[in-house]
């Protein structure tokens, strides 16, 4: 088991202990072994870029358009998966937003932003994560045109992915960018945004809605680079 798992399990029994405790029903002091964190790695087995995401020809356009929401708001697939046209906001309107402004001082795009209400789980629509609603901005200005092109021809208040969540994530397997799960969407556009996008790491934080920042530098971990063989010491090379 890992260090999650245990430590939840703990939780959950002195949670239990306690009300064990409370109604007479147990005595007597739980001992609970603490786990021990390892040093975790990145799950991502390697980067891409913003143009990368672009440029690759995806299986359907319900895929390209799912990778291109994914990646350049760094979105949960849950958020994604539960989105319609009416929660993004463009131009001035988005502009405005605070998480715009933000990327426009890192250099990025400000002109398209998406309120984060509710996430999917299966076929049921929920409130996301603690401290992930509200906006977030699109950092790029060629992701932003296309995707308001195509949100722009669908009925504004329907959900703009189709089809059951497990069909949709099955789907992707096969027709979504090789090597890259949906949840892989959020770490490189996260990773990305943190080591090459010049973000800052506070910025970084806020845009990913991580209530706690070490969750934010777990993102940015960089994946194991592969062995190279050694070369010769000419530094022209």
């Amino acid at each position: 088991l890992n260090y999650s798992t245990i430590h939840n399990c703990n939780v959950a029994m002195r949670v239990f202990w306690k009300w064990l405790t409370e109604e007479r029903l147990a005595s007597g002091t739980l001992i609970l072994r603490n786990p021990i964190k390892g040093q975790e790695t990145t799950p991502l087995n390697f980067t891409v870029t913003p143009d990368q995401i672009i440029t690759h020809t995806y299986g359907t356009s319900q895929m390209r358009l799912l990778a291109l929401i994914g990646f350049f708001f760094s979105l949960r697939p849950q958020e994604t998966l539960a989105l319609k046209p009416s929660d993004f906001r463009v131009g001035t309107v988005a502009s405005k937003i605070e998480a715009c402004k933000a990327m426009k001082g890192s250099g990025h795009y400000d002109r398209l932003a998406v309120n984060i209400q509710q996430q999917r789980k299966s076929d049921l629509l929920k409130s996301p994560k603690n401290n992930s609603k509200g906006y977030v901005a699109c950092f790029s200005e060629i992701a932003a045109k296309e995707i308001v092109s195509v949100l722009s021809k669908l009925p504004p208040d329907k959900l703009i992915f189709k089809g059951n969540y497990w069909a949709i994530a099955k789907e992707w397997r096969t027709k979504g960018y090789p090597g890259l799960s949906l949840k892989d969407l959020r770490r490189s556009s996260i990773y990305w945004l943190g080591n090459h996008g010049k973000v800052d790491f506070t910025i970084l934080k806020l845009h990913a809605r991580h209530q706690d920042p070490s969750t934010t530098a777990l993102y940015i971990r960089r994946p194991e680079d592969q062995p190279i063989e050694a070369t010769d010491w000419n530094l022209e090379a």
